[in-house]
């Protein structure tokens, strides 16, 4: 099993997991960030949920732009159920986050929006989940995951003079285009190891602009089996 699997295998207590099975996870933590924020808490309470299972394991943030009328049924919301409510910008990094939200590396969590997608620069696992399905993850634990297989993309060389993060990122949408639709991705390399934070958080955009259905930034590698391996030359970007 490669970094991601072994993940899902912790969080689905299970020994082994394999490529196309369907399991139940219990994800590390949820983020439930942005314009849909309030449109889970719609579907929570649709689904007949009555509380929150893990309070401490869920955080709601809201837009700057939110109507003050959402806002304040957002805040009742996680006052009523034992939720943080942060405002939009205070997460930044697992790195400057307080004890409960430090031990997230090597654990999947879930999040609604391409927000999540920074914690794969950061040693976290992140699964993009329906709105739904984040609200039945609210009121359960737990959310279904087919496990995919594994893509590892090797980013080695030199960066040639002016290439930022952005534009790696962007020359690998346009290398790919859909081809990894429904995978996992790891990306790695020593390309990859150089980069800074912001630049892994850059860089991890990619996998959910890509398609893809999980993903991580490894420059160390997948650290086990993949089913593909990628390498990519970095002085063609």
């Amino acid at each position: 099993m490669n970094i991601i699997e072994k993940a899902i295998a912790i969080q689905a207590n299970l020994d082994i997991v394999t490529p196309g099975e369907r399991l139940t996870i219990e994800p590390r933590f949820l983020f439930i960030t942005g314009k849909n924020a309030m449109n889970v808490i719609r579907e929570f309470i649709e689904l007949g949920y009555k509380k929150v299972l893990n309070p401490s394991r869920a955080i709601f943030t809201s837009e700057t732009d939110t109507p003050f009328s959402e806002l304040s049924k957002m805040k009742n919301f996680c006052d009523e159920h034992g939720v943080s409510l942060l405002e939009k910008g205070e997460i930044y990094t697992i790195d400057a986050m307080d004890g409960k939200y430090s031990n997230l590396q090597g654990y999947v969590v879930a999040g609604i929006d391409s927000f999540i997608g920074r914690f794969g620069a950061q040693g976290a696992i992140p699964l993009l989940v329906t709105l739904r399905a984040m609200a039945d993850c609210l009121g359960t634990g737990k959310v279904e995951l087919a496990v995919p297989e594994m893509v590892y993309i090797e980013v080695d060389g030199a960066l040639n003079a002016g290439v930022t993060a952005e534009k790696m990122c962007s020359y690998l949408l346009d290398y790919f285009n859909d081809s990894l639709a429904g995978y996992g991705i790891i990306i790695g390399g020593k390309t990859v190891e150089q980069l800074d934070e912001t630049g892994r958080r850059v860089l991890a955009r990619f996998i959910y602009e890509s398609g893809a259905t999980l993903g991580i930034i490894s420059s160390g590698g997948p650290f086990g089996q993949v089913e593909s391996v990628m390498k990519i030359d970095a002085r063609s970007i």
